[in-house]
């Protein structure tokens, strides 16, 4: 799938950042995540239910977007295909499905999950859904950034002309209301239009500028970023002054927040590439640990320890698995679960045996998708 370099998802963050298409455009892409990749397969699969018919059940085992859709995710998108079929309901015009939008052709554009037209052509529905963990306000810039661009592509026209009210709605089943809805006028959306038009000429201008803020959460230009470098130079000499101000203080707790989640990003870039077989030098993946936790409630696992043979207080009181290895020597698979955190980052200086060559670091992530 195309990705716009101005889309509905990123339209908050260009409309407040211009310069922001610019240093994306030389940012390699993100990570893949296993959330994203689960996100996909739900939406490749509500797509089909909605477009030829059937239950999300019939599909558990089913392979979409190379993930294999398993209860949970079947569960969810069954929510949210309810959800989807009761908003469709008050609209018995035209219904698109996945449609794309498009303002700027190959550069300002967006896809509507569910569009829908009222039968007199005087009320559209747009509906976005989020199968992520991460509750969206239906107010946010992506809905009205659709609502835009429905109203000006070419293919739409015929349509859209006599559109006044949009209702704009969220589907997100992990959460209760699983959809909240907002409404906008014609006239409020061609406003916001303006705005899109006017941040895409900005940001196609040599040296466009850029702003920080809470928009540069997903942006994968942080580490190139002209104003992320001013705050890291902002923030090296300071020192704790005793006269500073509680205004002083939140902001140097806000960039110190927001300068410690940079680096998280750029350590799990450096991971990624270790990972697919790339070397960054000075650093290695170090092994996760193992912990152990008790697979029983309390009163049964202390049972059972008694059986075992585990004499005085420490079959009564709490005891760690650790502790209760040490004084058996070995404790049955069923009583206990191995707990293997993900590999992380190492300098090369470590000892070698933190140090995770390609067919341990095989084992280490399987061992760890066998956790979540």
């Amino acid at each position: 799938m195309q990705h716009a370099p101005f889309g509905s998802s990123t339209a908050d963050r260009v409309i407040k950042c211009p310069g922001s298409v610019a240093l994306n455009a030389k940012s390699p892409e993100a990570p893949p995540s296993q959330y994203a990749a689960r996100g996909s397969a739900q939406h490749a699969l509500i797509e089909a239910l909605l477009l030829d018919g059937g239950e999300p059940a019939d599909f558990i085992g089913a392979t979409f977007a190379d993930v294999e859709i398993d209860k949970e995710m079947s569960e969810e998108v069954q929510i949210a295909l309810t959800a989807a079929e009761e908003l469709l309901n008050d609209y018995s015009g035209e219904q698109f499905i996945e449609a794309r939008l498009v303002i700027v052709e190959n550069e300002v554009f967006g896809t509507g999950d569910v569009v829908a037209i009222s039968k007199d052509g005087a009320r559209a529905l747009i509906a976005d859904h989020k199968f992520g963990y991460m509750e969206v306000d239906a107010k946010s810039a992506q809905l009205k950034f659709l609502a835009a661009a429905l109203l000006v592509d070419p293919f739409m026209a015929e349509v859209t002309k006599d559109i006044e009210e949009f209702e704009l709605a969220i589907i997100q089943p992990a959460f209760d209301p699983a959809v909240t809805k907002t409404t906008a006028t014609r006239a409020e959306i061609e406003v916001f239009l303006r705005t899109i038009k006017l941040a895409h000429t900005a940001s196609q201008a040599p040296g466009a500028e850029v702003h920080m803020g809470d928009h540069c959460k997903w942006c994968r230009a942080k580490p190139i970023c002209p104003a992320q470098r001013q705050m890291f130079a902002d923030l090296i000499d300071v020192k704790v002054h005793p006269d500073w101000s509680l205004d002083k203080i939140g902001e140097m707790i806000t960039k110190g927040k927001q300068v410690k989640k940079l680096i998280e990003e750029i350590e799990e870039r450096g991971k990624y590439e270790i990972e697919n077989g790339r070397t960054v030098p000075g650093w290695r993946l170090k092994a996760g640990s193992t912990r152990l936790t008790w697979a029983q409630a309390s009163k049964e696992t202390i049972a059972a320890l008694r059986g075992l043979g585990l004499k005085g207080d420490k079959a009564i009181q709490p005891i760690t698995p650790a502790a209760a290895k040490k004084a058996l020597g070995e404790l049955p698979d069923e009583l206990v679960v191995k707990n293997t955190s993900a590999p992380s980052l190492a300098r090369d200086t470590d000892a070698a045996d933190a140090v995770l060559p390609a067919a341990a670091f095989a084992k280490a992530a399987a061992l760890v998708k066998g956790n979540r």
